[in-house]
């Protein structure tokens, strides 16, 4: 397919044909002759034509004569007089200047049309930045609610209660790190729609600054919980949670059920009224 022409090249174009309508066209006597033979044959072909139908119709030979005559006389000098006037050469300058002018608007509005594009992926961008902003936020505090509750829940328990689990305020924020890492690095889904994300292994949180136990702590406090799993020596996020909300979800409601201290019977009251 051709390429579009350049502004330059247009430009050019339209130089080249102004020059070309501009410039004298060399006369020769074989295309003087010419013209002047075309506008005979013409003035000949036209005195037949008449000529024959004033015959057709009856008239004397003399005003078949005159019509034959007239007839070839007003063709050849008209026919002569439209091989002196030149061809309107500017029309293909006209035709090119209103490609030009389509090309000009074409552009324009493409301009247009991409500046609006820019707009919009500008708007989309800055909303996107807000809501990811406000979601960071929520996340946050929500772990701060999260930490005060369980402490509070922590000091309200009896003495001689033990959670199922370790559901302690850092063993939960570090299990939440683990997850958001999890989340944070997720591949291309496989067939299942299963997509897989990087581990928060032993030896890069201990490169992070963690201890053995803490990590210990925050991994099995996930899988008490029920989020993630072994595939041989590779740890993974349970395919249903497919997202880091659903696995936080279901962190805080296992935490909160770990550490709800169950309700005591009642004991019913043996006293008896004496007779």
């Amino acid at each position: 397919m051709p390429s579009s022409l350049s502004q330059d090249e247009i430009k050019s174009i339209l130089q080249h044909e102004e020059r070309q309508a501009a410039r004298p066209q060399p006369v020769t006597l074989g295309s003087v002759g010419a013209q002047v033979a075309q506008a005979l044959v013409a003035g000949f072909g036209a005195a037949l034509l008449l000529g024959g139908a004033a015959m057709a119709l009856g008239a004397p030979a003399g005003i078949v004569t005159q019509v034959a005559l007239t007839a070839g006389v007003l063709a050849t000098g008209i026919g002569m007089a439209l091989r002196v006037i030149p061809d309107n050469k500017l029309a293909t300058v006209d035709r090119i200047r209103r490609v030009q002018r389509t090309v000009l608007e074409a552009e324009f509005r493409k301009r247009e049309a991409y500046k609006a594009i820019e707009q919009l992926e500008a708007q989309f961008t800055a909303e996107t930045q807000k809501w990811q902003h406000a979601l960071t936020e929520l996340r946050n505090e929500n772990k701060v609610l999260r930490a005060e509750n369980n402490r509070y829940k922590e000091a309200q328990r009896s003495p001689n209660f033990t959670t199922k689990s370790n559901v302690a305020a850092e063993v939960v924020n570090d299990a939440t790190k683990i997850l958001e890492h999890w989340f944070s690095t997720l591949g291309e889904a496989d067939a299942s729609g299963y997509r897989r994300g990087e581990w928060w292994s032993r030896p890069k949180a201990m490169a992070a600054g963690w201890t053995k136990t803490r990590h210990e702590a925050a991994t099995e406090l996930l899988e008490d919980a029920d989020i993630t799993g072994t595939n041989g020596r590779l740890s993974f996020v349970v395919p249903n949670l497919r997202t880091l909300d659903a696995a936080l979800f279901s962190l805080n409601k296992y935490c909160s059920e770990a550490a709800a201290e169950p309700d005591m019977p009642r004991q019913q009251n043996s006293y008896v009224e004496p007779d």
